[in-house]
Formats: C-alpha cells, sequence, structure tokens
C-alpha cells in the first residue's frame, strides 16, 4: 500500500541523501521503499587516534561496496556499524514499517570461524535459530543458494576455503537481517567461489542493503552499484561506479583517490 504524501515526506527527511536505483523503482512503482542503513556521526578510535570518522551517510536496499586503501577504515567501520568496537554516533536502520537497531544487521568478518565443528546446515541452523529467524525457508535452500549443496552433510573443518567463506555466507543469508555487511569476502578465493558469492550478494541486494568492503576490481565492477571510496576514515567520494571510474580503469581510479 503506497505511503501518504506526507509519509514519502518524513522518509526522505530520514534517510536524506539520494536512493540506490533499486529504491528509486520502488518510488516508481508507489510501494514503500525497503530498508535503510542510516549512520550519524559515527567515530571510532583505537590507540588515541581516530581511524573513523562518518559524518552522515544513508545507504539503501541494494549493493555498496566500500572501497579504499589498506588502512583507510574498511573494516573498523564496518565493525562500528556491526557493534562489534565502541564508537561514538548513532547506527539506524529504517524503513516503511518501523525502525530497528543494530538486531537489523548481520556481519561477515573477512576470516570466519566459531562454526567449524558443525556440518554446513547444522551452522545455517543454528544462526537460524541464533537470530529469531522463522523457519518458513528451510537451511538447505540457503546451503543450495551459495551452491554447497554437494557438502550440505560436511563438517565446514574440513571444506576447502572458498568452500568454508560460502558455508558461512549461507549463515549470514539465513539471518533475519536487513542490512548485510561483509569485509573482503572474496579475498583469497579462487574464481568460480569468486563468482558464487558475487552471484549471491547481488541476489540478496534485491530486497537488503548489501555492504561489502573489498579492493578487489572484480568485485568493483560486479557489485560496485554504489561506491563509497574511505581515506583515512572519512569518505572522500560517494557516487556511481561510473562516476567513480571517470575514463580510467579500476586500478588507476583507486589510485587517484588514495593520493589526492
Amino acid at each position: 500500500m503506497p505511503l501518504p504524501r506526507k509519509g514519502w515526506k518524513r522518509w526522505q527527511e530520514v534517510v536524506g541523501g539520494s536512493a540506490s536505483p533499486v529504491v528509486t523503482a520502488w518510488l516508481a512503482d508507489g510501494r514503500p521503499p525497503g530498508p535503510y542503513l542510516i549512520l550519524d556521526g559515527v567515530a571510532v578510535e583505537r590507540r588515541g587516534r581516530r581511524v573513523v570518522q562518518v559524518e552522515h551517510l544513508s545507504i539503501g536496499s541494494g549493493s555498496c561496496v566500500l572501497t579504499g586503501a589498506n588502512g583507510s577504515g574498511k573494516s573498523s567501520l564496518l565493525m562500528a556499524v556491526a557493534g562489534l568496537v565502541r564508537g561514538a554516533g548513532e547506527v539506524r536502520v529504517v524503513n516503511a514499517v518501523d525502525g530497528q537497531g543494530r538486531q537489523a544487521i548481520g556481519y561477515m568478518p573477512q576470516e570466519p570461524t566459531g562454526l567449524d565443528h558443525l556440518t554446513v546446515v547444522q551452522a545455517v541452523r543454528f544462526a537460524q535459530v541464533l537470530t529469531g529467524a522463522t523457519v518458513e525457508v528451510d537451511a538447505a535452500r540457503h546451503v543450495e543458494a551459495v551452491g554447497l549443496s554437494a557438502q550440505i552433510d560436511e563438517r565446514i573443518s574440513r571444506l576447502s576455503g572458498g568452500q568454508r567463506r560460502l558455508a558461512y555466507l549461507a549463515t549470514l543469508l539465513a539471518q533475519p537481517a536487513s542490512v548485510l555487511l561483509l569485509d573482503e569476502p572474496t579475498v583469497g578465493l579462487d574464481a568460480s567461489h569468486r563468482l558464487a558469492v558475487r552471484q549471491v550478494l547481488v541476489g540478496a541486494a534485491s530486497s537488503r542493503v548489501v555492504v561489502t568492503a573489498t579492493h578487489l576490481p572484480d568485485d568493483l565492477e560486479a557489485l560496485g552499484e554504489r561506491m563509497i571510496v574511505l581515506r583515512r576514515g572519512e569518505v572522500v567520494f560517494d557516487g556511481t561506479s561510473a562516476a567513480f571510474r571517470g575514463s580510467q580503469d579500476w586500478d588507476g581510479a583507486l589510485s587517484e583517490w588514495e593520493l589526492s
């Protein structure tokens, strides 16, 4: 059911900034927009030095890439948003129905661990129970979505590095989170596993906010519907991938922003 005009105005006041292509399509159809991740004054300090300072960001449903040089603050920002490190500022997840906090945020670190003693399907079921997910979607379907049906009853500890990453990605997808944060999910994977991860994230972005921290050109190409570039913990670019690249290749564009 479309929101009344004053509802749309209030929505725009809350999220600020521009809508993603997915949200723009919803607005055109008169449908309520999907979830939005909103950051206000988020700051993180380590050993007395400020490593993240983000005044305001609003990120709507769709795929967003967070990039920048090593040490630019990508991981620290994701961990602050997920509530895993202490920081200042406010993090909100809002949508057209109600407001949500960090319980609506799912996070996968670069080297996920903790469930290696379980089989793939057991790990997914554990994630569902732990996060209060409904059991309407069978765990096996999440396993199938990441291409591990043949390994569904294998212990995660016995899988290859790429398969382990996919198994943990299945546990992330099984959570009822409106926002998914992933830190370098394709680093160290072979070509087939990188492709599988990207395909899963693109699919998830149709209804969720998906923020992927990465510096790999192929990830930027496939997942960079929107690009946010960090330099010394601050946002120095926020826009489309086409505007980010300009007439350069990805390496040239990244170097330009890192040195500017």
